[in-house]
C-alpha cells in the first residue's frame, strides 16, 4: 500500500514519542505475533474461489491497524508466494475500532482479528494437484505504551480436489464475514464546509441508531469528529462530523457502523458517496422524503424561534422590549403607525441575526475556528458593547434623553425607530444561548447555507415575537396598563439590569484581558457619564447637545483603544485544585487511565454558564462526589478565542456555550442538557 508523507512523518513521530519515554538501557520486548491461513475448503475445486481466513493474533493489550489506520501506524500489508493458477484477492478487514492515545486518533484492531480473502484457481489446474500457499504480513503491533514492526509468515498446504466444505474452517470463515461491512449500493452525497462534513445517506434504517462512527476507507483517510445525527426520516439520514483530520476528497468510499448503546456494533456497511448538496440530494429523491426533508430544517427553525423568544427574558434585552411596548402604548399611535413600528423593530431583530449569523458561516466556509458570539472573544468589540449598554442604562435612569433611540424616550419613532431598537435588541443578546438554541444553531452550521440563514432568521423573528403580538394584536395593547408617573418609576427600575450588565461586561473585560483593560474600559465609562450628563443639562435647558458629542467619542476611543493596548498581553488563565484546563490530549489520557471525566464549555460572558456553575458544578456535594469517585472536571473556556475548544464545540454540533459532556469509563460519551442541577451531576458521577 506504502506510505504517504504524512502518514510517515506521523508514524515517524509516534516512534520518536515512544523512544523518549523508555530508558536508554530498557529494550522494547517484540511481542510474539501469531497468524495463520485457514481455507474454507482443504480441496479446492479448480475454476472456483474458495473463502480464506487470515488469523492475525497479537497478545493481550496489543493492537493491529484498519485499512485506513488513522493519524498514526500503517495497515497490514501482504506479500504472497502463490503457485501458477492461483490469486488472491485484496484481503476485507472486519469493522475498526477507535482508539486515542496522547490526543492521537487512530483505527484498529484489538486483538484476535480476523480478515477474509478468496483464493481464485484457475479451471486449468488437474485434480490433484497440490496448492501450497505462502506469503509474509508486514504488521505494526501496538501496545498503549510501544510500537514494534513484526514480519509474520504464513503457509497452508491444499490439494485441488472436488471443493467439499470443512465444516470448523466454513464456522470460522462465517463468523469473520459476518463482522465485515456489508458493501452496499446505498444513495449517498456529502459536502464539506469550512471543517464540517455534511453527508446524507439513504439505508434501510429501521430505527434511529444510538450512535453513528464513520470511517473514510483511503488509507491516507484521516480521522473525522464524532458524528451527530442531523435528522432519520423515513430511511433516509443526515448525519455531520467535525472533518478532524480527514480530506475533503477523502469520502467516496466510506464505512459507517451503527453501533447500540453498550457500544456493539449493530449493523456496518460499506458505501460509495458522490460529493453533491445533501439536502438537494432528498429533495430531488420521492416525494415520500419531503416532509424528512423539511423537518431537517423546520425542526432548527422552530427550536430558533423558541430560543429568541425566551432571549426576551434576559437582563439586557427585557428593559429594551418593555419599554418600546410601553412607548407604543404612551403614544396612542394608531393601527398603521404601530404597525410601522413593529415591522421596523422585527427587520432590525432578524435582520442583525442573520448578518451574523451569515458573518459565522462565511468565516467557518473559509476555514475560521468560530462559533455563535464570536465577537465578544474581541475585548474591544466587548468594550464597544459595555459603552452602549451604559448609554442605554444612563438614559433610563433619567441622566439624559436621545430621540433616536425610541425605546429610552418613551414616543414612538416610526419604522426606523424600531429597526434601530430591534437591531440594538438582537447585538445584546447574543451572549446568550439558552433552551432551544444549542441544537437549532449547531444544525446551522452543518445544513447549507440557506437552510443555516433560515435558522439565524428564526431566532430573530423569535426575539421579535412579543412586539409583534403587541404592535399587530389591539386587544393587547388595549390590555396594557395606562401611562402615568409608574411608567417613570418602571423606566428607573429597569435601569438597574441594564448597569447590572455593563457591570458584568466590565467583569468580562478584566478576564479577558487584566485589570488594566478593565479599568481603560471603565475610564471609557466614566467619561462617557460626564458627556451624557452636560447633554442632559443642556437638553433640560433647551440647549443643543452637540457640544457633548467630543466627550462620546473620547470616552469610545478610551475605551476601545486602552482594552486594545491591554489585549495585547491576555490574563493568564487561573488554575484550579478540583478543575483541570481542557486539552484534547489530557482527556485521552484521563480516558487511558479509566477515569471518568466531564467536559464543560464555558465562557465568561455566558450567564447560562455561569449559572451553572455557581448552582450545579461548584456545589460541595458534587465536589466530594467527583473526588469520591476519583472522577473529573475539566473546563473548556471560550472567553477567548481557543481553536481546540471550538473543534470541541464543533465535533458537537454546536455553535456555542454551554456544552456538557459526560465521558464514563464504559460506553459513550453523553450530551448533557444546558440546564444543569446538582442531582444530574451527582447522579452520573455516582451512577
Amino acid at each position: 500500500m506504502g506510505y504517504s508523507l504524512n502518514a510517515l512523518f506521523r508514524l515517524l513521530l509516534a516512534w520518536a514519542a515512544v523512544a523518549c519515554a523508555v530508558p536508554a538501557t530498557a529494550q522494547i520486548a517484540a511481542p510474539e505475533v501469531r497468524a495463520s491461513l485457514v481455507a474454507q475448503s482443504s480441496h479446492p475445486a479448480a475454476g472456483h474461489s474458495v473463502p480464506l481466513a487470515i488469523v492475525i493474533e497479537p497478545p493481550h493489550g496489543w493492537h493491529i491497524y484498519w485499512l485506513n489506520p488513522g493519524d498514526s501506524g500503517y495497515a497490514p500489508r501482504f506479500a504472497w508466494a502463490l503457485p501458477r493458477g492461483a490469486t488472491i484477492s485484496t484481503p476485507r478487514h472486519p469493522v475498526p475500532t477507535r482508539m486515542t492515545i496522547g490526543g492521537i486518533a487512530m483505527n484498529v484492531h484489538d486483538g484476535r482479528t480476523v480478515l477474509v480473502a478468496d483464493l481464485a484457481l484457475n479451471a486449468a489446474i488437474p485434480p490433484g494437484t497440490p496448492l501450497q500457499i505462502g506469503g509474509t504480513i508486514d504488521l505494526l503491533v501496538c501496545s498503549q505504551e510501544s510500537c514494534v514492526p513484526e514480519m509474520v509468515h504464513l503457509s497452508h498446504n491444499l490439494v485441488v480436489g472436488d471443493g467439499e466444505t470443512d465444516p470448523s474452517a466454513r464456522s470460522l470463515i462465517a463468523s469473520a464475514q459476518a463482522l465485515l461491512p456489508q458493501v452496499v449500493d446505498a444513495r449517498a452525497r456529502y459536502m464539506v464546509s469550512g471543517q464540517t462534513l455534511t453527508m446524507q445517506i439513504d439505508l434501510p434504517w429501521h430505527d434511529t441508531p444510538d450512535r453513528i462512527e464513520l470511517f473514510p476507507v483511503d488509507p491516507a483517510g484521516g480521522v473525522t469528529g464524532p458524528v451527530r445525527i442531523v435528522d432519520a426520516h423515513g430511511g433516509h439520514m443526515l448525519i455531520s462530523a467535525a472533518l478532524g483530520t480527514a480530506h475533503a476528497d477523502v469520502f467516496g468510499q466510506v464505512v459507517l457502523v451503527e453501533r447500540s448503546a453498550d457500544g456493539g456494533v449493530t449493523h456496518a456497511w460499506q458505501i460509495a458517496a458522490q460529493r453533491g448538496n445533501p439536502v438537494a440530494a432528498r429533495q430531488g429523491g420521492h416525494v415520500s422524503n419531503r416532509a424528512g426533508v423539511l423537518s431537517s430544517v423546520m425542526v432548527p427553525v422552530a427550536s430558533a424561534v423558541l430560543g429568541g423568544l425566551l432571549l426576551n427574558l434576559m437582563p439586557c434585552v427585557f428593559p429594551i422590549l418593555s419599554l418600546k411596548a410601553m412607548a407604543l402604548v404612551r403614544s396612542g399611535a394608531g393601527r398603521r403607525e404601530a404597525r410601522s413600528e413593529t415591522l421596523g423593530y422585527l427587520v432590525g431583530a432578524v435582520g442583525t441575526m442573520l448578518m451574523l449569523g451569515a458573518a459565522v458561516l462565511l468565516l467557518r466556509a473559509g476555514g475560521e475556528a468560530v462559533g455563535w458570539a464570536f465577537q465578544l472573544q474581541n475585548p474591544a468589540v466587548v468594550a464597544v458593547l459595555l459603552l452602549l449598554v451604559a448609554a442605554i442604562a444612563f438614559n433610563l435612569a433619567g441622566l439624559f434623553e436621545l430621540p433616536a433611540l425610541g425605546f429610552a424616550t418613551l414616543g414612538s419613532n416610526g419604522f426606523f425607530g424600531g429597526l434601530g431598537t430591534g437591531a440594538l435588541a438582537a447585538f445584546v443578546a447574543t451572549p446568550c444561548s439558552g433552551p432551544f438554541m444549542a441544537g437549532a444553531l449547531g444544525a446551522a452550521l452543518v445544513l447549507p447555507a440557506l437552510a443555516g440563514l433560515a435558522i439565524f432568521a428564526g431566532l430573530g423573528f423569535g426575539l421579535a415575537l412579543p412586539f409583534l403580538v403587541i404592535g399587530f394584536w389591539e386587544p393587547a395593547r388595549r390590555r396594557m396598563p395606562r401611562p402615568g408617573a409608574w411608567m417613570t418609576i418602571l423606566r428607573h427600575v429597569l435601569s438597574v439590569p441594564m448597569f447590572a450588565t455593563a457591570l458584568g461586561l466590565s467583569w468580562l473585560i478584566g478576564q479577558q484581558s487584566g485589570v488594566g483593560a478593565m479599568t481603560a474600559a471603565l475610564g471609557g465609562v466614566l467619561l462617557l457619564g460626564l458627556a451624557l450628563w452636560l447633554t442632559g443639562a443642556r437638553q433640560r435647558s433647551m440647549l443643543p447637545a452637540w457640544p457633548a458629542m467630543p466627550g462620546v467619542v473620547a470616552a469610545l476611543a478610551l475605551a476601545v483603544f486602552g482594552v486594545g493596548t491591554f489585549a495585547l498581553t491576555p490574563a493568564a488563565a487561573h488554575g484550579s485544585a478540583d478543575v483541570e484546563p481542557y486539552s484534547a490530549a489530557r482527556l485521552s489520557e484521563l480516558q487511558a487511565l479509566h477515569r471518568p471525566v466531564l467536559v464543560y464549555a464555558t465562557a465568561a460572558w455566558c450567564l447560562t454558564c455561569k449559572v451553572n456553575e455557581a448552582t450545579s458544578l461548584n456545589t460541595q456535594t458534587v465536589r466530594q462526589a467527583f473526588h469520591r469517585r476519583g472522577a473529573v472536571m475539566m473546563e473548556a473556556d471560550w472567553t477567548r478565542s481557543n481553536p481546540e475548544v471550538t473543534r470541541l464545540l464543533t465535533a458537537n454540533a454546536r455553535a456555542g456555550v454551554p456544552l456538557y459532556l459526560w465521558y464514563p469509563v464504559k460506553g459513550p460519551v453523553q450530551v448533557l442538557p444546558q440546564v444543569l442541577s446538582p442531582g444530574l451531576v451527582r447522579t452520573l458521577v455516582d451512577g
